[in-house]
């Protein structure tokens, strides 16, 4: 099976989502991961206390997976003090739709979560948490994409806030 045909059975249900023709996809993939894409994690939104109501801290990032592909908006909304908690929120955009959010609440009892969101073209195997004496939220893990075979990056962003 060559890799047009490939790319358009595995892009063929994503097509029928969106509403758009699946060799439209095939070609906007095609087109992406020609780049060489590198996974991108950039701050998007930020407000400190008293802009947010109950929330000490609140921060969106955007990790592109693959550029106009696979997207995913990471929000937190934190609490600082003893009983810290915080509020984690991922929407993925794919060829631009966004999909259904996932949240889940990270405490001192669950620091942590790991997640695989993914198209089958393209995926991540992250971990988003909570670290250190400082409580510092960071994102690592691996991402990937389809081109002739699976291509696999490893992300780390770390310390990209801290509580304390």
């Amino acid at each position: 099976m060559d890799e047009t045909t490939y790319l358009t059975d595995e892009l063929r249900p994503v097509a029928e989502w969106v509403g758009e023709d699946v060799s439209d996809l095939v070609k906007k993939y095609e087109a992406a991961v020609a780049e060489h894409p590198e996974p991108r994690f950039v701050e998007v939104a930020r407000a400190e206390p008293d802009t947010r109501g109950a929330a000490d801290f609140h921060k969106e990032y955007n990790l592109t997976i693959v550029p106009r592909v696979l997207v995913l908006r990471v929000s937190v909304d934190a609490q600082t003090g003893a009983d810290w908690h915080a509020k984690v929120e991922v929407t993925p955009t794919v060829f631009g739709y966004k999909l259904k959010s996932s949240g889940f609440e990270l405490s001192r009892l669950n620091s942590s979560i790991t997640i695989h969101p993914a198209i089958s073209v393209a995926g991540a195997d992250l971990t988003l948490g909570f670290y250190g004496p400082k409580l510092c939220f960071g994102v690592s893990g691996d991402v990937w994409y389809w081109a002739l075979k699976k291509h696999k990056k490893p992300i780390d962003a770390s310390n990209l806030f801290c509580l304390m």
